[in-house]
């Protein structure tokens, strides 16, 4: 799969690695998370091909993707780069809800295991902290007169 970049998450210790599956638009079998940035699919808007790609964890994930791809075509390297990096925080934050809600359903065998869901928790809370301020800067870079096509304001006085 010539180009695409496999990303696993780690939770600090080596024994909770989560595998995010493919968020391609194609079908996969295996738990690698792919991201794919110049992948054609129709955006999640559009009509499914199937009905595998209608359920809730599908949708959020195609819309991940979308985020990525929109991002990523933006014409100023920063807003680029800024999107990307957001979307990435949003799939970490998205697979570790997972994680969390897995874990709530077997239910803590211990205090240690309570412990670590709250370690986790917090985690996640830092996580959807930084994606929302990303987001707010996303916001006001495409506000600025800089991302309506003018030049970038003078930084240093001139002599």
């Amino acid at each position: 799969m010539e180009g695409r970049q496999s990303h696993h998450v780690n939770s600090g210790d080596n024994s909770d690695t989560i595998d995010a599956p493919s968020i391609d638009s194609t079908t996969t079998t295996n738990n690698t998370a792919t991201i794919d940035p110049t992948n054609t699919a129709a955006p999640a808007s559009a009509e499914p091909e199937s009905e595998a790609s209608t359920t809730p964890s599908d949708i959020r994930l195609q819309r991940i993707t979308d985020y990525l791809e929109e991002a990523l075509a933006k014409a100023s390297p920063l807003e680029a780069n800024l999107g990307a990096t957001n979307a990435d925080l949003q799939l970490i934050a998205y697979r570790m809800k997972q994680a969390l809600e897995e874990a709530l359903q077997q239910g803590p065998a211990t205090i240690a295991d309570l412990e670590e869901l709250e370690r986790t928790l917090e985690q996640y809370i830092k996580i959807t902290k930084q994606i929302d301020r990303f987001t707010q800067a996303a916001m006001k870079l495409a506000a600025s007169p800089s991302a309506q096509g003018s030049k970038l304001p003078e930084v240093l006085p001139k002599s």
